[in-house]
């Protein structure tokens, strides 16, 4: 094959493959009201503090990003689905991420090793395989789930962003993914909403230019609208965010957390 076909043909794979998630991500959007109409015991800020601690297991462990945010997903996928007491929760967050993980990375996590580190008595390797099943089955074995990091990085490379704003882009999702807010938007949104939002505070003019639409089938007005919602998640939400603002102002992630942030979003 020749080489001008060989690319087409890895560009026309590359859009199937595209518009597959672009498709998907509607059938994988959970209400984002599902906390205050599922869950008795779930909060937000509970859903917060659990999330922020799997993505210091996530740093830790060396697990793929696409694998930390599957486990969100997941989570929220499952919680949407059925309620369950506040004290089953580490019990639901440990099954994810042996499903995550078995799924996503090439070897999957270490259930006695994950049992120590969640430090949860009474739960046990059997209880932790058992409770398996029954979660894939209640999630349909529907696990292969569409996030915000599966659509970052072409937007980024569309955008000819440098691999600061790129980074900081990732930093952005990151903490803003955690506010319970955030499910309000399509991941394609919120990924658009973070590669605007990027722009705009690493000074890169215009923020916005109007073939993103084209890349990211999200007009200009609800990537901005979702990036002013950012802008304020990261405002409010470090405080309850430690372990990702520790990776992010590591010297591997360009120490993008320590850079100072715009206190608002401009008028126009």
């Amino acid at each position: 094959m020749a080489a001008s076909a060989m690319a087409q043909t890895n560009i026309s794979t590359i859009d199937n493959i595209l518009q597959y998630l672009f498709d998907k991500q509607k059938r994988d959007h959970v209400s984002p009201i599902y906390i205050h109409t599922k869950q008795t015991e779930i909060s937000e800020r509970l859903r917060t503090k659990a999330f922020d601690w799997i993505n210091g297991l996530h740093r830790l462990s060396g697990w793929d990003e696409e694998t930390l945010f599957l486990i969100y997903a997941l989570i929220d996928k499952y919680l949407s689905r059925q309620m369950i007491p506040a004290k089953n929760f580490p019990t639901l967050i440990a099954v994810i991420i042996v499903i995550a993980t078995k799924y996503s990375e090439d070897i999957s996590v270490n259930i006695d090793e994950l049992l120590k580190t969640i430090g949860a008595t009474g739960i046990t390797k059997q209880m932790i395989l058992w409770s398996e099943i029954n979660v894939l089955f209640d999630l349909k074995f529907d696990i292969g789930l569409t996030t915000p990091i599966h659509f970052i990085d072409w937007f980024n490379e569309n955008a000819q962003n440098d691999n600061y704003v790129c980074i900081y882009s990732k930093y952005i999702l990151e903490v803003t993914y955690l506010n319970y807010k955030s499910l309000k938007y399509l991941a394609s949104e919120f990924a658009a909403g973070a590669l605007y939002l990027s722009r705009y505070i690493n000074n890169v003019n215009p923020s916005w230019v109007p073939v993103f639409s084209f890349y990211t089938k999200c007009e200009e007005d609800v990537a901005r609208s979702c990036a002013k919602e950012m802008l304020i998640i990261l405002h409010r939400n470090r405080k309850y965010v430690p372990h990702i603002i520790e990776k992010y102002s590591s010297v591997k992630y360009s120490q993008v957390a320590l850079k100072k942030i715009p206190e608002k979003f401009p008028q126009n």
